[in-house]
C-alpha cells in the first residue's frame, strides 16, 4: 500500500505573527515529520519562533500523534524521539507518540539546544526526510519550518 505524503511550509517569521503559511490541501495526518531550518539565516528571533511553532504543534493535546524532527543546515541532526519500536509497541526510532509529558520535555530540551549556523540545505533535508523510517500506520505529513532564504545554488 502506498503512503500518501502531505507537506506544507511554515515560514519562521510567520510563526506567532509570521508572514506566510502555505496551507495543506488536506488535514494533517497522525504522523508528522518536522523539517526545521536552523541555518545561519535564521536569526535568534526567527529560530526562537520556529522552535516555538514546532513545540506548540507537536505537543498539542490530541489523540494519537506521532512526531519526528529533523533539523537542517549543512548538517541534518535528528531528534532521537521516544521509540516504542513497533509492532505495535509504538513508533519506531526517531519518533515519539504524543501527547506525552516525557515526549514534550525531551523534544523541548532538544529543540532549545539547537543553534543556527551553516547553509539552508532544504533539498538535502527533504531527501533525508523521505528516507526516514515511518510509523506503520497512516500517511506522513511533512511540515517545513524555514525563513525561506534558500541558498542560490540549491535552487538550480
Amino acid at each position: 500500500m502506498k503512503r500518501a505524503l502531505l507537506a506544507f511550509i511554515l515560514c519562521a517569521p510567520l510563526c506567532f505573527g509570521l508572514e506566510q503559511i502555505i496551507e495543506p490541501k488536506e488535514r494533517m495526518t497522525k504522523n508528522v515529520l518536522f523539517l526545521l531550518d536552523v541555518s545561519g539565516s535564521m536569526g535568534a528571533d526567527d529560530l526562537t519562533k520556529a522552535v516555538g511553532a514546532v513545540t506548540q504543534i507537536a505537543t498539542q493535546n490530541t489523540d494519537d500523534l506521532n512526531v519526528a524532527v529533523l533539523a537542517f543546515e549543512d548538517d541534518r541532526p535528528r531528534w532521537k524521539g521516544i521509540p516504542g519500536t513497533e509492532p505495535d509497541g509504538g513508533p519506531p526510532e526517531g519518533w515519539a507518540a504524543m501527547p506525552s509529558q516525557e515526549g514534550a520535555k525531551k523534544l523541548a530540551d532538544w529543540l532549545n539546544g539547537l543553534t543556527g549556523g551553516g547553509g539552508t540545505n532544504l533539498y538535502d533535508a527533504m531527501r533525508d526526510g523521505m528516507h526516514v523510517r515511518q510509523p506503520r500506520k497512516g500517511p506522513l505529513t511533512v511540515v517545513v519550518v524555514t525563513d525561506d532564504k534558500i541558498d542560490a545554488q540549491q535552487k538550480a
